[in-house]
């Protein structure tokens, strides 16, 4: 199933951060460009559109993305650290504000909120930071009534660079989501844990509603030196994505980079809404097919599930995977695929 007409410009999509697959079936994506959330039948028809533009209940000035709640409802982020809750059929439940962003819900129907410390920091190479983040447990419905769970680190930041576009202006180029082979850290719920890793090991910590630690899952790897020639491969592969006059000043700049002694272990970290974690191999440049191994709730391995690189999985569930990737005319679509036992 295809979701985001290229034909239609009213069914298309803006711009895709986040898609979930509710237990009934219903798909709902969010549109950060159109401040909607978009619901999709099991037929992939859309039957209602949610938010917009505004401040009143249930409309965003900055939508983000849309996680997991209670049952079948979902929760959406703004920016302005409101988050709305939805059911199944898009209906506003409650809006309030919040203490940062929703990082999911716990079997128990505790919400799991995080809000960024920037004076805990790790310094980086290249003159970077890395800071972290404090998780919260809500403990009502207001989320209002706050535990601490604990202090996770956060994903390494970008690494940016002034170049001179084709125009001849000064321009502000971001390398990336996270600086060249930085790490990516993923806090996810699975049953009544919280499960952070951020590949500097191959390491996943579970953690209880009260942050003591219950487990870890580790896996005997041994770690990759960034060598001249990755690094080069990643410019080679970043510099592509730039228009052409701004090409060769990208590139002298991260030459000047720094990065991190080794690759992480291990890239992004998704949970479905059985506990299981789908694990990412570390995304080296190149056309190269993505590897996720899935792990039991107890971090036991079940398997390994090749995607294409083209394609970024949104959500995993019991029997499904959502994904995104570009249309024609760069229109993003969001692609529902049965997942089958091996």
């Amino acid at each position: 199933m295809v979701l985001g007409s290229v034909d239609d410009s009213a069914s298309a999509f803006g711009r895709v951060s986040s898609a979930l697959r509710l237990a009934d079936g219903v798909i709902a994506v969010a549109d950060p460009l159109s401040s909607s959330i978009h619901f999709f039948d099991t037929s992939g028809s859309r039957f209602r559109v949610a938010g917009g533009s505004g401040e009143g209940p249930g409309e965003f000035r900055s939508l983000t993305w849309i996680r997991r709640a209670s049952g079948l409802a979902l929760v959406a982020y703004d920016r302005t650290r409101r988050a709305s809750v939805f059911d199944q059929t898009g209906r506003l439940i409650r809006t309030g504000q919040v203490p940062g962003p929703p990082v999911g819900t716990l079997s128990t129907g505790e919400m799991i909120f995080s809000r960024r410390i920037s004076s805990a920091r790790e310094e980086l190479p290249g003159g970077l930071y890395r800071d972290s983040s404090l998780f919260l447990v809500a403990r009502d419905d207001a989320w209002s009534s706050l535990d601490t769970l604990g202090m996770f680190p956060n994903s390494d930041p970008p690494y940016s660079a002034r170049v001179t576009s084709a125009a001849g202006a000064l321009v502000v180029v971001s390398f990336g989501e996270v600086m060249p082979y930085g790490r990516i850290a993923s806090v996810v719920i699975s049953g009544e844990q919280v499960v952070h890793g951020d590949g500097g090991l191959w390491e996943l910590r579970y953690h209880d509603r009260t942050g003591r630690l219950t487990r870890i899952v580790r896996r005997d790897q041994p770690p990759e030196r960034i060598t001249d020639r990755l690094l080069a491969d990643f410019i080679e592969a970043f510099v592509l994505t730039l228009p052409e006059g701004s090409r060769a000043q990208a590139g002298d700049a991260l030459e000047d980079f720094t990065p991190r002694r080794t690759v992480p272990a291990f890239g992004r970290v998704l949970a479905d809404e059985i506990g299981r974690l789908w694990v990412r191999d570390y995304k080296l440049p190149g056309p190269a097919a993505q590897r996720w191994t899935v792990l039991s709730p107890l971090g036991a391995p079940l398997g390994t599930v090749l995607v294409p690189a083209d394609l970024e999985i949104l959500d995993v569930g019991r029997s499904h995977v959502l994904g995104l990737r570009k249309g024609p005319y760069d229109i993003d679509q969001v692609l529902l695929f049965a997942l089958l036992p091996g």
